[in-house]
């Protein structure tokens, strides 16, 4: 549970869902960050840094209501299960 629960804290969270987990490969950096795919991942970074530096600001889809639920759904299970049974 979080104490500050003021807009200007949620607004500054960006909620990542990484539910696929992966086997130890020592082989997968070799194979996947070969020249051809760095020079890929700094081409498009670059190209989302010019649309940032173009609008400003970033885009995210969810809002700051969006991130405190994520947030406490995630971290308290009581709330996620209430919430899924009475509430979604």
């Amino acid at each position: 549970m979080v104490k500050d629960q003021s807009y200007g804290f949620w607004r500054r969270w960006i909620v990542i869902e990484f539910p696929h987990g992966f086997e130890n490969d020592p082989t997968f950096f070799d194979r996947t960050f070969t020249k051809d795919e760095i020079e890929g991942v700094i081409t498009v970074s670059i190209l989302a840094f010019a649309r940032v530096i173009q609008q400003k600001k970033f885009d995210f889809e969810d809002s700051s209501a969006d991130i405190k639920e994520k947030w406490e759904r995630a971290s308290d299970s009581v709330y996620a299960s209430v919430s899924e049974k009475f509430i979604d």
